[in-house]
């Protein structure tokens, strides 16, 4: 009975570790696509850096751009736009890009920026990933290098689910 057990426990393992490969590469394929990054203008809140990534705290000026962010419809959304603050990643490759074109030394809060972000996250993660800012017309990180860059990300920290 027990070797009868241990065999169907080591089954549901197998079963489990290789279904869950499909979540991981459903996740890495929409957002490796940029038809999946939609532009936005947002005003900056607030860009918290980290060791090797950052942060950036903005908000949109209407309710049908939040909705995705937060999960909802924009009908669901019941107060002012300016209190809907979203969160935004910098991965640490597009951090040291950004920070070489001194976006973090021009830039503060109150700048409106023209950014693309993702409207997924990665690995049930509580931010959405950017893959461009511009700002007056100067580009700190063009789509195809911070889509690339955030490719790499999720090839180096793949999902176990």
């Amino acid at each position: 009975m027990k070797k009868w057990c241990l065999i169907v426990a080591i089954l549901l393992f197998v079963v489990l570790c290789l279904s869950s490969c499909g979540y991981n590469s459903v996740m890495c394929d929409y957002l490796s696509d940029a038809d999946h990054y939609k532009t936005y203008t947002a005003t900056v809140v607030d860009i918290k850096r980290e060791s090797q990534s950052a942060v950036l705290y903005v908000i949109f000026s209407s309710k049908t751009e939040i909705a995705p962010f937060y999960g909802v419809s924009e009908n669901e959304l019941d107060k002012d736009c300016s209190e809907y603050i979203v969160r935004l990643e910098i991965v640490s490759e597009n951090d040291r890009i950004l920070c070489e074109n001194g976006f973090y030394d021009i830039i503060k809060a109150g700048d409106r920026l023209q950014l693309q972000a993702s409207d997924w996250i990665y690995q049930d993660g509580e931010f959405f990933y950017i893959s461009s800012i511009v700002h007056d017309d100067i580009v700190y990180l063009s789509e195809a290098d911070g889509l690339e860059n955030i490719v790499e990300m999720m090839k180096k920290n793949k999902s176990f689910l």
